[in-house]
């Protein structure tokens, strides 16, 4: 009378969800930058094809808003490789120790029936 099949992913879910979402959040961060870049280009060079009727200064603002833009892309992009790579890290190691826990929890008749390597 075995009780309900545990999933691993519900689990993995509990464990690193919240991380898992924030650093998504980052990913969806660094790809609005990045569509944002070819939209403040084309008015940038529309600006200076004259089809734009803006002012230099907001072509100057246009043009710091694409700095800030691949500003925070960069930064968004280290963030979520570093977080993704740290997450793959922390599953493996969660896995293995519950492994390994479950290894040490076997009587020794039952350890004897696998192979050392």
């Amino acid at each position: 009378a075995a009780g309900p099949r545990k999933s691993y992913l519900r689990a993995w879910h509990v464990a690193f969800g919240a991380y898992f979402w924030r650093t998504g959040v980052l990913k969806l961060v660094n790809d609005s930058c990045m569509l944002l870049n070819p939209i403040i280009i084309n008015t940038i060079v529309d600006f200076i094809d004259g089809r734009n009727s803006l002012s230099p200064s907001a072509a100057i603002l246009c043009g710091l808003a694409m700095f800030a833009a691949n500003s925070v892309k960069s930064i968004a992009n280290n963030q979520y490789f570093f977080r993704g790579f740290r997450l793959g890290l922390r599953t493996r190691v969660a896995v293995g120790q519950h492994v390994f826990g479950k290894a040490l929890s076997l009587v020794h008749e039952q350890r004897n029936e696998f192979g050392v390597g």
